[in-house]
């Protein structure tokens, strides 16, 4: 159970709750329409950097399958289920859902295959670029190397270092990934296998990693300077 956001959503009921309080104890009926606005905005501003990597793990990890789970076990014909989100749920919402009960499954079926296949020809053309890429910035780093280490020896091994770390964070990111098949209704590409599974996983490890290692070298420096 994620209880930490639980927790923080409690937090947001409880700032709403005591704004309206607030307003019933000096004799008026609601607070202002922007106070409610501003307390839901420092919300997501505060926790986006808990929020955003469980939404990106939610759209890529087969073992958050909430929404699915939801989908796949409900009477769709019940509305209700919507509700179970945990979402805002509109006048919308409910209209999409029930014109999408009108629909022929064969129609259903090609409207997910549109979405599915995007995602799988989004990879392929990925991997494609990525190829030339890395060969790119390899023959580049390469170049550069052989021209700094002829001027400044010292410099071109610091650099050739960074390298090597990036490396290594790469490698363990990639033995830290999960290659079990994703579960895509409608899909039936041929994308969806251990090695391109591995390779995602990996570029989000590595992500995280450099995301955090440049958190901790700004703290780092703002210390060592306030100390200095």
């Amino acid at each position: 159970m994620r209880l930490e956001n639980i927790t923080i959503l409690n937090e947001v009921f409880l700032d709403v709750y005591n704004l309206f309080v607030q307003v019933w104890e000096e004799g008026t009926d609601q607070p202002k329409e922007q106070q409610i606005k501003d307390a839901f905005y420092w919300y997501v501003s505060d926790y986006s950097d808990l929020l955003l990597p469980w939404r990106i793990r939610e759209g890529l990890d087969p073992k958050l399958s909430f929404a699915k789970d939801i989908i796949m076990e409900s009477d769709l014909n019940d509305l209700s289920y919507l509700y179970e989100f945990g979402e805002y749920i509109s006048e919308s919402e409910l209209k999409l859902a029930a014109f999408m009960n009108t629909l022929p499954q064969e129609t259903v079926d090609k409207m997910a295959d549109t979405y599915t296949e995007g995602y799988r020809k989004g990879f392929s053309v990925m991997g494609r670029v990525f190829a030339l890429t890395v060969v790119a910035m390899v023959a580049a780093f390469i170049l550069q190397f052989g021209s700094a280490l002829k001027d400044n020896p010292v410099k071109a091994l610091k650099s050739l270092l960074g390298v090597i770390l990036l490396v290594v964070v790469m490698i363990v990111a990639w033995s830290m990934g999960s290659g079990e098949q994703m579960n895509i209704p409608g899909y039936s590409g041929t994308d969806n296998v251990p090695f391109w599974l591995k390779v995602t996983d990996m570029f989000l490890y590595t992500i995280y990693f450099l995301l955090g290692a440049t958190v901790l070298a700004m703290l780092f420096s703002s210390i060592k300077k306030k100390l200095s």
